[in-house]
This record gives C-alpha cells, sequence and structure tokens, in this order.
C-alpha cells in the first residue's frame, strides 16, 4: 500500500512539474504568435472596422464521441488537435469528467495514450474520451497560448478530478466557448462573464 502511495505522489509530482515547464514554454512561444497575428491584424484594419468591437473572443469546440479509450488510436480523427475529455460512468450514475486536456505540439492518440501509462488503469468504470476540435472566428489561428486558455477555461469551469492545475483561477484572456456536437456532460456554452 506504502509503494502504491509514493507512485501515485511521484507521478502527481512529475505531472505538476510537466504542467508547469509546459506553461513556461506555452507563454514563451505565445509571444511570437501574439505579434504575428498583431502584424497580421494590421493589414486587415478596414475589414475589422466592420466588425462589432468585442474583447470576448468566440470559441467553437466540435465534439466528437464518447470513444472507448482502446479505439482512439484506431479513429481518423485521432491525429488532429485540440482539446480532450475523459469521463467516466460507475454503474447508474451520470457521466462524470474525470480530465480535460489539450493537444498541441502531440496528437489525439498521442495524449490519451500517456494516460493510459499514468492512471487511467487504475480507474473503474465505463471510461470513454470525447475529442473536440477547435474552431476559431474568421481570421483568428490556433496558437499555443489560445489553446492553452480554452483548456485553462474549461478546467477551470468543470474542476476535473486528475486535473492539477489551473482548477484555482483563470487568468487567460476573455472567452466563449459554444460547444457542439456530442459534447457529453460539458456545458454548452461557457463564458469568462460567468466566472
Amino acid at each position: 500500500m506504502k509503494k502504491r502511495i509514493i507512485n501515485y505522489i511521484g507521478k502527481v509530482v512529475k505531472k505538476a512539474f510537466e504542467d508547469f515547464l509546459y506553461k513556461v514554454l506555452a507563454d514563451w512561444l505565445s509571444r511570437f504568435d501574439e505579434e504575428e497575428e498583431e502584424s497580421e491584424d494590421n493589414s486587415d484594419i478596414e475589414e475589422r472596422s466592420r466588425e462589432p468591437k468585442s474583447n470576448m473572443e468566440e470559441v467553437r469546440i466540435q465534439w466528437e464521441g464518447p470513444y472507448l479509450i482502446e479505439r482512439v488510436p484506431k479513429l481518423d480523427i485521432s491525429e488532429e488537435f485540440g482539446v480532450y475529455m475523459i469521463t467516466r460512468r460507475w454503474g447508474t450514475n451520470r457521466e462524470k469528467i474525470l480530465y480535460i486536456g489539450k493537444t498541441y505540439w502531440r496528437d489525439f492518440r498521442s495524449r490519451v495514450r500517456e494516460h493510459r501509462r499514468e492512471w487511467l488503469n487504475e480507474e473503474v468504470g465505463n471510461l470513454k474520451v470525447r475529442l473536440g476540435i477547435i474552431k476559431l472566428s474568421r481570421g483568428k489561428k490556433i496558437s499555443v497560448q489560445r489553446v492553452q486558455d480554452i483548456e485553462a477555461l474549461l478546467i477551470y469551469w468543470c474542476q476535473p478530478r486528475y486535473n492539477t492545475i489551473y482548477k484555482d483561477s483563470y487568468n487567460g484572456r476573455d472567452l466563449k466557448i459554444i460547444n457542439e456536437g456530442r459534447r457529453g456532460p460539458i456545458d454548452n456554452i461557457i463564458t469568462t462573464d460567468d466566472i
């Protein structure tokens, strides 16, 4: 029992350290993405002037699934990028979100495989994964920081059991996330106005 506890603590510390390093690297890389966006935005001054003024960025997530964890590597969508949620249903209880993650440098297949090694095999019940493809407003590009902000807001809103960061506060850009498709237990609309 002692060994299991030590292994579990080791996994949690390792994951928290990896998340910390990822956040630092993502923040550093996002500076380049934002500079690139600003230079492209300046070339569209006429087009932007026709759009309503708002700081709130609208993001749509098209959810697919739920899929058995084992099926993810075989899916056509498994090599895409976006966000994902791992859920569990135990008996007649409602589906519960265990983890929300993002894919940017690695695809869905790789990320889900990592969780199988870390903690998924210890869970009981009907485990499923839902994959979410991010669709941005016209003129916006996927960037490390943007994907991280989307993930952070989803985690803060849903408070999944196995997530260790972003549960206490949200400090990203103003977002309105519209969840479409087979979204499962996640709310249809999540916005920073409501936190």
